[in-house]
């Protein structure tokens, strides 16, 4: 488990410098990955989770707080609130409780995600199809992570 915690919070200098982009997206998918097994882990397994718990949720915090609202990095902002989405409506949800934590959530996260991208009016111009599918996805997970926090605060 540590192991994957540190895949989370390490930076990658090299491949994040990239000016291709190549390398963010490698480094992305890789925190994507964590971030689906962690909640799978989460959601299978919450005992044996309980004590790597708080870790992951601020290194999972930390990820959503610096990643750009590009959409590029939409797979690992969808897996990452799926993470939290399931940490705060589940048993372990006093993660949560701080009135401050949950100003952050949202001023950070939630509406950042909400707002319509400059490069999401040119998709649906382009292909409204695709549009729909990518921000059913992304918006989706955005709005039941503010409604699971609304559930239990």
């Amino acid at each position: 488990m540590v192991e994957f915690q540190r895949y989370l919070t390490t930076t990658y200098p090299v491949l994040e410098d990239d000016k291709s982009g190549n390398g963010v997206a490698i480094v992305d998918g890789l925190r994507a990955a964590v971030c689906e097994n962690i909640n799978l882990y989460m959601e299978k397994n919450e005992e044996e989770f309980k004590g790597y718990l708080p870790g992951f949720a601020s290194a999972v915090w930390s990820l959503l707080m610096t990643a750009s609202a590009s959409s590029s990095r939409d797979w690992l902002t969808v897996t990452a609130i799926k993470f939290l989405t399931t940490v705060s409506t589940g048993v372990h949800h006093a993660l949560f409780s701080d009135p401050n934590i949950l100003q952050q959530i949202f001023d950070s996260i939630v509406i950042p995600n909400i707002r319509i991208r400059e490069e999401d009016e040119v998709l649906f111009e382009m292909n409204y199809v695709e549009y729909i599918r990518r921000e059913g996805i992304l918006r989706g997970a955005i709005l039941t992570q503010g409604g699971g926090l609304l559930v239990n605060f």
